[in-house]
């Protein structure tokens, strides 16, 4: 069981290839769970996320 900072990504991760309008998709879902946690405006994150051309 996670601990309640701990967050899946796996729905949210984006693939090597996006449109902007599914990336956008995609990060606002992954905004809607850090609100559902409790990240409130002002609160800082840290994403770790791949940054490399194909």
């Amino acid at each position: 069981m996670k601990s309640r900072n701990e967050i899946s990504t796996e729905d949210v991760l984006l693939p090597t290839q996006t449109w902007h309008a599914e990336a956008h998709t995609r990060v606002a879902a992954l905004a809607a769970l850090f609100h559902s946690r409790g990240v409130r405006k002002g609160d800082r994150v840290a994403i770790r996320a791949r940054n490399y051309r194909s």
